[in-house]
Parts: structure tokens; sequence; C-alpha cells
């Protein structure tokens, strides 16, 4: 190799190199890092960055991605047009600068989507994931489990929630207690439960080689430690999924069992928590959080529909959808905006539904699954969408159009355990 072949070599690689930096910031800063909640947050100039890079690479790329009309691009496309006509409808300066922000969460998933190839992502997404839930499990045994202080700062977000900053890792603070709920870089607890039940799937039924079962535990051990309800129900899922995806279709009714017996613990989750605390008050009291909590993920989708019901043709604009939600949480005994799918027919309308269809249809497009992966994964990503927002989320976004690329779809193989 020549001089002048090592220095553009050198360059290109340089290029690269920046290139993912940017990109991992983007989606990690808009994907529910804690500090993007507070005063400190610096998300939204990261994506703006992100989104103006990821256009002029387009351009560049003489705007083959726009030529190719996959399912991808037409899902963009129906995300673009039926935010547009809901914004018009709706116009006033909030929901005009929701419409911006949201189209280009949109096209920054989009084009991530068309330049990084999907086993790419998922290595890299589980090795982020990796790394993040083994600091999340080192700071949970010196700082819980020891009991040692670390001299770490603290930040307040915007609705008044004080945090521990390890920077790699976050805890809530509760007076002058440490709650000992592991978030690893999250706002919550739950969500960061979500991203590795993310994980554990594209490690089950998306990597190129069989399950990694070290990836499996300490993933799982993540999910202990955040303490989250739901996380523990969805690893039941997991757990399924990791069973089922071996089985032959004559083994349906051993599936049909499962799910029937897994929805009647999901149906009366709440009442089981309540049945618990009264059993052993001493042992469960940490429960009652989690009983509210439930409530709160009903309550908000009923009270989504209610505001979509008002405006059901165009919805109300993603902010004012928000904010009209705001304005009778307290009516409908609701903490916060948990339900993504209902919050899209609030804000859009009855193409809201696009948002939750293209999910389901992209997983059920995959060829080479069986039916059982299909289903539960399914009814993880159902779940995860409906415990908490994820409507600024550039991670689900990414993951939805990876989903729903027909060229994907045929290349994703579920690699038997069996398999060497």
């Amino acid at each position: 190799m020549t001089k002048i072949s090592q220095i553009l070599y050198s360059k290109i690689n340089t290029k690269k190199y920046l290139m993912d930096i940017l990109l991992l910031a983007c989606i990690i800063t808009s994907s529910g890092y804690a500090v993007s909640t507070s005063q400190y947050d610096l998300s939204v100039y990261i994506l703006m960055v992100t989104f103006v890079v990821l256009c002029f690479k387009t351009i560049i790329n003489r705007m083959i991605v726009f030529k190719r009309r996959d399912s991808a691009f037409k899902l963009w496309s129906l995300f673009l047009v039926s935010s547009f006509f809901s914004t018009i409808a709706n116009f006033n300066g909030i929901n005009f600068n929701s419409f911006v922000v949201m189209s280009v969460l949109f096209t920054v998933g989009f084009l991530i989507s068309e330049f990084i190839k999907f086993d790419d992502f998922i290595i890299t997404f589980i090795k982020v994931m990796k790394f993040l839930t083994l600091i999340a499990l080192s700071a949970y045994f010196i700082i819980i489990i020891l009991g040692i202080h670390l001299p770490f700062n603290t930040f307040q977000n915007k609705n008044g929630t004080i945090f521990l900053n390890g920077i790699f890792f976050f805890f809530h603070i509760n007076g002058s207690q440490i709650n000992s709920r592991s978030m690893s870089i999250f706002w919550e607890p739950g969500l960061y439960a979500s991203f590795l039940i993310i994980a554990l799937i594209l490690e089950i039924s998306f990597k190129n080689t069989k399950p990694n079962f070290k990836n499996i535990i300490i993933f799982s051990m993540g999910i202990l430690i955040s303490q989250s309800t739901a996380g523990y129900l969805l690893i039941m899922l997991v757990f399924a999924l990791l069973f089922f995806k071996n089985v032959k279709k004559s083994n349906i009714i051993a599936f049909v069992m499962f799910i029937l017996l897994y929805t009647v613990v999901f149906l009366n989750l709440k009442n089981i928590l309540e049945y618990l605390i009264i059993l052993d008050y001493d042992t469960f009291s940490k429960l009652d959080a989690e009983v509210f909590l439930e409530s709160t993920r009903f309550n908000s989708w009923f009270l989504n529909l209610n505001i979509f019901e008002a405006s059901p043709l165009f919805g109300h604009g993603f902010a004012d959808a928000g904010n009209m939600f705001q304005a009778q949480m307290r009516d409908w005994n609701v903490r916060a905006q948990t339900s993504t799918s209902s919050y899209f027919f609030a804000a859009l309308g009855i193409s809201g539904a696009i948002y939750t269809i293209a999910w389901i249809v992209s997983i059920f497009k995959i060829k080479k699954m069986n039916i059982y992966s299909k289903i539960l994964i399914t009814l993880i990503f159902l779940i995860i969408l409906n415990k908490e927002p994820h409507q600024k989320n550039l991670l689900m976004y990414c993951l939805l159009f990876y989903l729903t690329k027909e060229k994907q779809n045929d290349g994703i193989f579920e690699k038997k355990l069996t398999d060497k």
C-alpha cells in the first residue's frame, strides 16, 4: 500500500469512526437517556446534527435511498403525510414544533436503517447493552449491596426527580435515600428493563449465530436488579421464546395453554399484587407503587382513546394531544403517559393506527421464523409499547424500520440452539 493510499484509508476510517460515534450518541440521547430529561439536555441538538449529516450523506449517494419503494420507505412516507395533515388540521406553534421534531425522528430512524446493516445494528446494540449492564451490576453491588458511598454528583430532571449521576449509570434519590432499583443510563428502571428484553429478543431470534447464554444470563440479571414487575412478566415470554423457537407446530396445545395462562396473569396483575400486599405487608409493601403503576398503564390507554374520540379523523396534533392528556391525568387516576399506541391515535386520529399495525405486520412478515416466535415477539413489543412512552424514542423507530424492510425480513433466520 502506497503512502497516499494509507492516508486515504486513514481518512476513510476516521470518518467512519466519527459517524459511528455520532449515531451512537444520537440513539442514546434520544432513547431515554436520563440526562436528556434535565436542563442539561442536548438530545435535540445532537438529533438535528445527525439529521443534517445523514441527509447530506443521502444527497452524496444521489438519493438512492428515496428511489427504492420498499416497505420502510412507504412507512416513513405514511408517518410524514399523516403527521403533516394532523398538524395542518390543528395548526399552532407548539404542534408545528412537535411535528418538526417528530419528522426528524422518523427520518433519522429511517436513514439509520438504510445506511447500517441490520446485522451490524444488532451486534452493536447487544454489545452496548452488555457493557451498560455490567456497569449497572457493578454499581448495584458496590452502592446498594455493600452500601459504599461514592462521591458522585446529582442532578434534577424537569419533573423534580433527583438522580445520582454516575454518567454510565444512575439511581433515583428519594429524600436522603438511594432507590435500590437499577436503571443503567435510562430515566427509569422500566425502560431499562424494556431495552434488556429487546436485547434478549435480538440475541435469541435475530442474531445470525446461536444464542450466547452468557449474554442471556447478564441481561436477565440486569432485569432482576431493575426490579421491574413488567420486566419480570416480559422475561417469561422471552424464556417461552427460547423454548418454542425449536418446537414443531404439533405442540400447539402447549403453546395455547401457556398463552392463556399468561393472559390471565397479565390481566389480573393488579389484583395479584394487591393480594400479595394483604397477605404479607412487610414483605410486599414495596409493591404498592407497582399497583398504582398498573392502574396508570391501563387508564393511560383509555384516557388517550377518550382524547381520540373528540377528534377521530386528524387527532389533536403531537403537542396538543400530550397537553390534553396531562390536563386530565388527575381525573383518570393516571400518573404518566405510558401508552404509545393509543397516544398516536390521540395525536394523529385514525391514521395513528399505522404505528401499531406496522409493528404487527412487520413481525409476521418475517419468513424464516416459526409462528410461535412471531406471536411471542409481537406480544412482547405490544406490551413494551404500552407500558411506557416511546413516541420520542429513536431506537424504537430504528427497530421498526429494520423490521419493516422486506429485504431484511428475508434475511432474518432464527438460529437453532442445536446449530453448530
